[in-house]
């Protein structure tokens, strides 16, 4: 498990598991822009709290079920020793959850993690804030990651969460250019880096984690340090796919983008969309300063040619023909 960066936020974990293990409940959010390694470190709290005796209950948050009722908490259910005696009952109520929680943690010191709590459909938020407000005196630790795109963004569990002591809060970003050298390093050897790999890596990921793995994916595929190795299959396929955690009208903003190449400002986005009327200028410009926060784009453009054209890729030829069009319109550029 590698983990660059982030000596700061390892060196907080203990004291969390230390105090939980002392009887003083504790809530420890990771929260940080998508791909920027929150659920690595949370694997590292489980690790940690594993080592340290503690019973470990985990959720995972899709987002195609934030909609199921209950979802995230009949995975704790799941989790907990002899779940089998329990996979018959109705879901249980607030006080229930609680008290089945406490009640464990006597026994036993008590990890809950929960990963991408953004995601979990609201019964088990409800469950979880319930349970965090009644941990002070409690062997639990619960452990979640959020995503926050920017300082306006934050889920509604961080913002609900009763602030104090019992409160750990560890921020996340992209690797800094001496992070991505380092994770280069580790990967392909200091000869590999050196050649000035690493800067451009940085680059075109803006040290997001998930477009740096594609990228050095890319790179070893095609062993070929002096060329071009950037594929479409691989970065392009990566930058597609987080576009789409946006939603639809995100991918609208994109494809505008890829069209518009140098020529990408939020007003001519909102303009070539038609997203000045439905969203306005203001959220696009926003959408397009989260992907800069990411490491998707540079200066409202994508930082390497290949992403702008994996993006054109998601458009129909006759779409592609009517963007191109419209971008022609000479009040649109200027």
């Amino acid at each position: 498990m590698l983990l660059f960066e982030r000596g700061d936020h390892i060196a907080r974990l203990r004291p969390a598991i230390d105090e939980c293990l002392a009887g003083r409940g504790r809530v420890l959010t990771i929260q940080g822009v998508a791909a920027s390694g929150r659920t690595t470190l949370l694997h590292r709290v489980i690790s940690d709290a594993k080592r340290a005796g503690m019973q470990v209950i985990q959720a995972t948050c899709p987002p195609w079920e934030t909609q199921l009722a209950g979802s995230a908490l009949s995975q704790l259910m799941l989790s907990i020793p002899a779940a089998a005696e329990r996979a018959e009952r109705a879901e249980p109520t607030y006080q229930d959850f609680c008290r089945e929680m406490l009640g464990l943690a006597v026994r036993v010191p008590l990890l809950i993690a929960v990963d991408d709590i953004d995601h979990a459909d609201d019964d088990s938020m409800r469950h979880l804030l319930y349970l965090a407000r009644r941990l002070r005196a409690a062997r639990v630790l619960l452990a979640v990651t959020s995503q926050r795109d920017d300082d306006r963004s934050c889920s509604p569990f961080i913002t609900e969460l009763v602030s104090g002591p019992e409160v750990c809060q560890l921020a996340v970003a992209p690797l800094s250019a001496v992070g991505t050298a380092q994770l280069l390093n580790a990967r392909l050897g200091h000869q590999a880096a050196s050649r000035g790999l690493a800067a451009q890596m940085h680059h075109i990921s803006g040290g997001n984690l998930a477009l740096l793995e594609s990228l050095i994916d890319d790179y070893l595929r095609e062993n070929a340090p002096g060329g071009d190795f950037i594929a479409e299959q691989g970065y392009g396929a990566t930058l597609v796919g987080m576009l789409g955690r946006w939603g639809p009208a995100a991918l609208r903003i994109a494809q505008a983008m890829a069209v518009l190449g140098e020529l990408s400002t939020a007003e001519r986005v909102a303009q070539l969309t038609a997203l000045d009327k439905d969203i306005g200028a203001g959220t696009v410009e926003r959408v397009m300063t989260i992907w800069t926060q990411a490491g998707i784009s540079r200066e409202g453009r994508f930082p390497h040619p290949v992403g702008g054209a994996a993006v054109l890729g998601t458009l129909m030829t006759a779409e592609r023909a009517e963007l191109h069009k419209t971008c022609a319109v000479p009040e649109l550029v200027q």
